[in-house]
């Protein structure tokens, strides 16, 4: 299990798992991922056009469970 906490106002969502959705030059999904990169957004299952979060794009990493997107910062923890 994973929180999810978007700093700027403390937002907490739980999750068993998460992705990052690459988008390709007409900003559509192109594939998912595991790990953060610039211009990527976390996405939170189920992971189709229903989804339950996905943020704006990431622009800067400070680790794969620490980064920022246009709009906020974001920190992911695993907890038992």
């Amino acid at each position: 299990m994973y929180i999810v906490k978007r700093v700027n106002n403390d937002k907490i969502m739980e999750t068993k798992e998460y992705k990052f959705v690459v988008f390709n030059s007409d900003n559509r999904g192109k594939e998912l991922v595991e790990n953060p990169e610039i211009g990527s957004a976390l996405i939170l299952p189920p992971f189709n056009s229903f989804y339950s979060w996905l943020t704006s794009p990431i622009t800067e990493i400070v680790n794969e469970h620490h980064f920022f997107t246009k709009n906020s910062e974001y920190k992911i923890t695993k907890i038992e």
